[in-house]
């Protein structure tokens, strides 16, 4: 395991603010957090079991920086119990473009609402203020924006031939 906990110290939460994060990342299956600053607009990327968190976020709340990590750890969720070959299927084959983005569309929407759950249980906890509301925004997300971006990522991506591919030019394209 190499998530370090000094990754979780940059992030300036509260020590047991950060055990919570922690477990729940070991819970998820993540394996490392990468934080590091992103060329594009992201502010978290999962690839497989490592989790990459924009350095921009550093400068957010404590409530926002947990939220989009847990977000992050859904996906660390999903490719544990779907495996990675499933999650990419859609890079590797000449899937339907209004059927993936429905399929990454669906995985956002999973990942915003364990979000959501997680932090309300932090705010329980008094670990994150009581007012904070997650906005879990892929629901209102059209569809049509992610086939968009899903077929700019097709084009970008061209011809792969396995998931490490797929995963690289993910991890490039921070």
């Amino acid at each position: 395991m190499k998530i370090a906990l000094q990754s979780l110290d940059k992030l300036k939460l509260s020590e047991e603010l950060q055990k919570e994060v922690y477990n729940a990342l070991i819970e998820s299956g993540c394996t490392e957090l990468v934080i590091k600053k992103f060329k594009v607009s992201a502010l978290g990327l999962t690839v497989d079991s490592t989790i990459y968190i924009n350095s921009d976020l550093l400068n957010s709340t404590p409530e926002i920086i947990v939220s989009i990590l847990l977000h992050e750890a859904a996906h660390c969720h999903q490719f544990k119990k779907y495996g990675k070959e499933k999650m990419y299927e859609m890079f590797l084959k000449d899937m339907d473009h209004d059927k993936a983005a429905s399929y990454i569309k669906a995985a956002e929407e999973v990942a915003d609402e364990y979000s959501i759950r997680k932090v309300r249980k932090l705010k329980t906890a008094n670990l994150l203020h009581k007012n904070f509301q997650p906005i879990g925004f892929h629901k209102t997300l059209p569809v049509s924006f992610i086939k968009l971006k899903f077929e700019d990522y097709k084009k970008n991506l061209g011809k792969v031939n396995d998931v490490d591919d797929v995963m690289r030019f993910f991890i490039n394209q921070l």
